[in-house]
């Protein structure tokens, strides 16, 4: 029976020189690292036992989760709207929120040094403990 990975040789390649260019890393990029190469995200994680803060014996890892899927997310633009009604003190449109994956997509292909999966923000967001 053939194990089933998440990414190509191909890409775990390009992964581990990228990988290799930083001396350290942060947490959420370790969850990142953990994920594209298939294993548990809080593989290098343990629960902490003693000063738990805020009553959770994960707190560390979550908090990391939570900066790992911003990392991944669309960035959020304010940009004119023209089909806004104009502003009484500045006479211009007004504005509205986009999202924008592009930023994203380009900090993560320079971080690891491959494009970033469809899907990587919903398996971040499934290892929460």
């Amino acid at each position: 029976m053939e194990k089933e990975y998440y990414i190509t040789k191909e890409q775990f390649i390009a992964l581990k020189e990228a990988w290799k260019q930083k001396q350290s890393h942060s947490a959420s990029e370790m969850i990142i690292y953990n994920i594209l190469r298939s294993k548990p995200a809080d593989n290098g994680f343990c629960k902490k036992t003693k000063n738990i803060q805020g009553e959770d014996e994960w707190y560390a890892f979550n908090q990391a989760r939570c900066v790992a899927e911003n990392f991944c997310s669309p960035d959020h633009i304010m940009v004119e709207d023209p089909t806004a009604p104009l502003n009484r003190i500045t006479g211009r449109p007004g504005k509205k929120w986009i999202f924008d994956i592009e930023p994203a997509l380009s900090r993560f292909k320079a971080k690891y040094g491959l494009d970033m999966p469809e899907d990587i923000r919903s398996k971040i967001k499934e290892s929460m403990k």
